[in-house]
């Protein structure tokens, strides 16, 4: 009778799922990978073959297709090479924190977190993923809060119908992509540097600049470098790029002058204020 029960379950739950061609991306057993961009924007690493295009992945995560390219920057292709992922914005309300019900774990592809150093389980559960402490531990059967660089998180589970199109926010705008190419720079630019500089700095917000770029002037480093800032306040990060001098007659205790923008992703208020440089 209990058998006989279950299947009917089974059965109504196949009957409820929505058809979609989407389903052909992953396996049944597939789990994804999501990383924490910069400025609070998280993003699933999708695998692809030579099988999808920007227009069905886009479909299948709520997207347009020129929102998921100018969200990848480069790749404008209609079809991607099959060695490669693809970057997809995720709002943080598509990911399901309470575990599936047994019997409908196959709706749901699990979210895993490759913590990086220096990186803390209080950051993350309450800055980078909005869930609680005590659930990521539970969740992850932590016996120390203590974490590793390259430890495996579980941080929850999105549908395998993709995510509703009412769920994307409209934040993905170029800047997104501009910070992900800068950052690409960034890691290019250091990886052949005996030392790279750190430390706090005071910095200017230009009001009357309205650029909508995340560019900086710096004090002395040279037109093109990329410059990594982070607002301890809040932790979050921007990657900006050097396109001049501080002209003399600002005071020489700012580091940086920024428009008014970058200040705003950054969740700054005031004029003038500290940031954790990186260059």
């Amino acid at each position: 009778m209990k058998l006989r029960h279950f299947s009917l379950s089974i059965i109504f739950i196949f009957t409820i799922l929505p058809k979609s061609k989407s389903q052909t991306f992953f396996s049944s057993q597939d789990s994804l990978r999501i990383i924490a961009l910069n400025y609070d924007e998280l993003a699933i690493l999708h695998p692809i073959d030579t099988n999808h295009t920007f227009e069905n992945i886009a479909e299948h995560y709520g997207l347009t297709t020129f929102q998921l390219q100018k969200y990848n920057t480069g790749n404008t292709s209609e079809k991607l090479s099959d060695t490669s992922t693809i970057h997809i914005p995720i709002p943080k309300e598509a990911i399901r924190t309470l575990e599936p019900l047994e019997g409908a774990a196959f709706l749901f592809h699990p979210l895993y977190y490759e913590v990086k150093a220096g990186e803390t389980l209080y950051h993350l559960s309450k800055r980078v993923f909005n869930q609680s402490l005590d659930s990521i531990i539970s969740r992850n059967q932590l016996e120390d809060i203590t974490l590793k660089k390259g430890q495996r998180l579980l941080i929850g589970w999105i549908s395998k119908q993709g995510i509703p199109k009412e769920l994307q926010k409209e934040r993905l705008h170029i800047q997104t992509a501009e910070n992900l190419k800068n950052q690409r720079l960034f890691e290019n630019q250091i990886k052949n540097q005996a030392k790279m500089e750190t430390h706090q700095g005071s910095v200017l917000k230009i009001t009357e600049n309205k650029s909508r770029d995340l560019v900086c002037l710096h004090q002395s480093l040279k037109r093109g470098s990329i410059i990594k800032v982070q607002n301890p306040m809040n932790s979050r990060i921007l990657y900006v790029k050097v396109i001049g001098q501080i002209p003399a007659h600002y005071d020489s205790k700012y580091k940086l002058l920024v428009p008014e923008y970058v200040a705003e992703l950054l969740g700054v208020l005031d004029n003038s204020f500290y940031l954790y440089l990186e260059y």
